[in-house]
């Protein structure tokens, strides 16, 4: 039989262990003689511990050969729980496995007893802990049958909520009403429950679980630029309500792309230049004061005057401000000088600032020269007014205008303050022969090609996921016009393939039918555009040689804006009200007042078509502020 404390072999009737000198118990004698593996276990567990009868300061040495044992004991229970694993087919090779540790663990020969104390002390520690190691290791293994039969719950509800953002479950915005309900949805944002979780950090940033990747600070999706500052007698482009009667504007644009809305504050930094540092420029932190506001944004500040109050960004949206620096009210313009906040960001305590703040007054002699963001805090805001909320699409329809393409038709409208670009994302049921003998399947598509002279070429700049929009179209402030798009019958796609779906069906399309609007993004232009309408004043004109015959339309400039060039798109339509052709042509205009000739081919021998306005837009020219 075999001792239960170190694993020696021991005769019949011995009291105690000739090795360890542990009593030994006559009834187990038999139950550890046939079962080698407790045996080993046993070495496991005691391994390190204190024997009965010695001294609890007094560590115990071990001879070496234990630890080959014990090395082999942890072998022999990761085969028991790999073979538990590998199933009941492989049982033999199991007990074949098992019976070879055995025996190899019976031919180890026990060294030589007399060891350095130091020296056994610390093999002692350093096998202790390999051992836990190998143990916990084990254990997690023979455990790991039990979490593959059950599966992961959590990952794949994970996975079944992934699935379900994607475009295949996409809802059908058709109806005017779906929009509007939208629209409320957004407004009253019922998915901020990461908002409850989010925890401030002492850098004031937000953290929220509001992806499947853990906590990320929200700063790390959002942001905001300068764009210019200006005066605003020499600002080009137009102010808001809000405009004081003096002083600077200062653009920013500020994007947001976590999944709820957020506050953003700035802290800017400007170059003052005066004559008190010789009219040299110093870089002064501008301070948050009354003096200083946002159009549009919200009058709420931190504690830190640092940070200028905050504009509101809805979920993924990027959007254009101004800030106002009012030089004409009674709110003074405060600073203090940056070299305060250190090399890396760091800077006084807020008491401290204070101290050092100045009150600046600017005038012709003491005026900013740049500005930049410094830093910006993003904080979660409850509710944020997006671009999507005033804009409609209605009256869809699709037709079939010769073998291979179709023309589809529908009125959208802008109730924004400003002009926007509109990325609609089309879907329609395409029937398709999948196969050389004729085979037909029926599917839900979303199409990815098309032309139209309703947009500029524009990127969407926060692309929402799995979202496949169409060409832009551009909406002056407060217009609705109808558009007109052209697709081939080739350019759809199974809607399944945006969620990476592997049998997405492809094949030669057979019809088109069922046109649906499933989603649409909206973004601020970069440009100005103009509603269109019917061309008065139109002259005809002919080339130098004669041969060309053009129309020209004389535009003037009626707007607060300079403007450095004009566009404009057109179609020219027939009495079916199809699309024939279409072209554009632009312009320069010089200053505010003058006028711009456009001169556009003129229409086609078929006297039945009609010019129709389809985008007039103009971009502002700063470049006499420069």
């Amino acid at each position: 039989m075999f001792c239960k404390k170190c694993g020696a072999k021991i005769k019949e009737g011995t009291k105690f262990c000739s090795k360890c000198g542990a009593p030994v118990s006559q009834t187990a004698s038999k139950e550890t003689k046939n079962s080698r593996k407790d045996v080993l276990r046993h070495k496991i567990q005691d391994f390190g511990k204190t024997p009965e009868g010695e001294a609890s300061g007094d560590k115990k040495i071990h001879p070496k050969w234990a630890y080959g044992a014990a090395a082999v004991a942890v072998a022999v229970v990761l085969a028991v729980g790999i073979g538990s694993i590998g199933g009941t087919d492989k049982t033999e090779t199991k007990v074949s496995e098992k019976s070879e540790a055995i025996q190899a663990a019976e031919k180890v020969e026990a060294p030589e007893t007399e060891t350095k104390k130091t020296e056994a002390e610390t093999a002692s520690e350093t096998t202790e802990t390999e051992i836990m190691q190998v143990s916990s290791e084990v254990s997690e293994i023979v455990e790991a049958p039990a979490e593959i039969e059950n599966g992961n719950p959590e990952e794949e509800k994970k996975t079944e909520e992934a699935e379900n953002s994607s475009g295949n479950n996409m809802v059908e915005m058709t109806d005017p009403d779906i929009q509007r309900e939208a629209a409320e949805g957004r407004e009253s944002n019922d998915s901020l429950e990461m908002q409850e979780n989010a925890e401030a950090t002492e850098d004031d940033q937000l953290y929220g679980n509001y992806d499947y990747y853990g906590e990320t600070p929200l700063s790390d999706n959002a942001g905001i630029n300068v764009q210019s500052i200006s005066t605003l007698e020499a600002y080009g482009g137009t102010l808001g309500e809000n405009a004081p009667e003096s002083g600077y504007v200062i653009e920013v644009t500020a994007y947001n792309r976590n999944n709820i809305p957020c506050q953003i504050y700035p802290m800017f930094s400007v170059g003052l230049v005066s004559p008190k540092y010789d009219y040299g420029s110093k870089e002064m932190i501008l301070l948050d004061t009354d003096a200083i506001y946002a159009e549009g944004g919200e009058n709420i500040s931190l504690e830190d005057p640092t940070y200028i109050k905050p504009v509101t960004v809805a979920p993924n949206e990027e959007r254009n401000f101004l800030y106002y620096l009012d030089l004409s009210g009674e709110a003074l313009v405060e600073m203090i000088d940056e070299r305060l906040f250190g090399g890396f960001g760091e800077k006084l305590p807020l008491e401290d600032l204070k101290k050092h703040k100045e009150q600046v007054t600017l005038d012709s002699e003491n005026y900013l020269r740049n500005i930049e963001i410094r830093k910006s805090v993003v904080k979660a805001a409850q509710s944020a007014s997006s671009l999507k909320d005033k804009v409609m699409i209605s009256d869809l329809s699709m037709k079939q205008v010769d073998a291979e393409m179709y023309q589809i038709d529908m009125n959208i409208s802008n109730e924004n303050d400003f002009s926007c670009d509109v990325f609609p994302m089309l879907g329609c049921t395409a029937t398709m022969v999948v196969d050389d003998w004729g085979r037909e399947e029926t599917v839900e598509t979303y199409i990815n090609g098309s032309d139209t002279v309703y947009g500029r070429s524009v990127s969407l700049k926060i692309d929402a996921e799995k979202f496949e929009p169409l060409e832009s179209v551009g909406l002056a402030p407060h217009e609705t016009k109808k558009v007109i798009y052209t697709i081939a019958k080739e350019d759809v796609t199974d809607i399944t393939s945006l969620n990476g779906n592997p049998d997405t069906i492809y094949g030669d399309v057979k019809e088109l039918k069922d046109i649906k609007l499933l989603d649409f993004a909206v973004q601020e232009a970069e440009v100005t555009y103009i509603p269109v309408k019917a061309l008065d004043g139109i002259e005809i004109k002919k080339d130098v040689e004669g041969n060309v015959v053009y129309n020209v339309i004389t535009f003037v400039n009626d707007t607060e804006d300079r403007w450095r060039e004009i566009c404009l798109n057109y179609v020219w339509m027939d009495g079916e009200g199809t699309l024939v052709s279409f072209d554009s042509t632009n312009a320069e205009l010089v200053d505010l007042g003058e006028t711009a000739e456009l001169k556009y081919t003129a229409a086609s021998e078929n006297d039945k078509t009609t010019l129709v306005p389809a985008l007039l837009y103009y971009s502002p020219d700063n470049s006499y502020m420069e």
